[in-house]
């Protein structure tokens, strides 16, 4: 009997003690995250061991001793608060700016396709000789009409070039 009970107390210490490095973990983080905003220009580190390492451990070591009621507890809150925050409806300010950096992502995607696209037709184009009378050279953008280049094959921008530039079929 006496010796259940050692490995009951054993066991309550040991699970006892994981539990307080859990929560004295995380509550370092958290304080060492803090500590820049509270101590400019100090290291965050030092401020957490000067100012707040003693009170964290003692209350790890207090939440690890009610582990039986914390962790079951902290469980429930934690699972409480994902459903609670995952995916909340938003707000019409923020569909306002999701939709600007939608908008400028495009456009930035847009005018990395326009450059190789230009690369890509300029040196055909060059290679076959292909110019306006002017001398203008013919760029994909002169080519592809309204989709601005986008889907347009590339021989397809050949063909418009030599119709552009009066050379036909060579």
């Amino acid at each position: 009997m006496l010796a259940w009970c050692l490995i009951f107390v054993l066991g309550y210490l040991a699970v006892t003690l994981l539990t307080a490095r859990a929560a004295y973990g995380v509550q370092r983080a958290r304080l060492i995250e803090r500590a820049a905003d509270w101590h400019a220009g100090d290291d965050p580190v030092e401020a957490f061991e000067e100012h707040d390492q003693s009170s964290a451990a003692t209350s790890a070591f207090l939440f690890g001793l009610a582990w039986p009621a914390t962790v079951p507890g902290y469980c429930v809150y934690r699972c409480a608060a994902f459903v609670i925050t995952t995916n909340p409806p938003e707000a019409p300010a923020e569909q306002e700016s999701r939709a600007e950096q939608v908008g400028r992502r495009i456009e930035e995607l847009e005018e990395e396709i326009r450059r190789p696209l230009d690369a890509l037709v300029s040196e055909p184009v060059a290679r076959l000789g292909l110019a306006e009378p002017g001398g203008h050279e013919v760029t994909a953008r002169d080519l592809a009409g309204p989709r601005d280049g986008v889907d347009v094959p590339l021989d397809e921008l050949v063909r418009r070039a030599r119709e552009a530039t009066g050379l036909g079929d060579r």
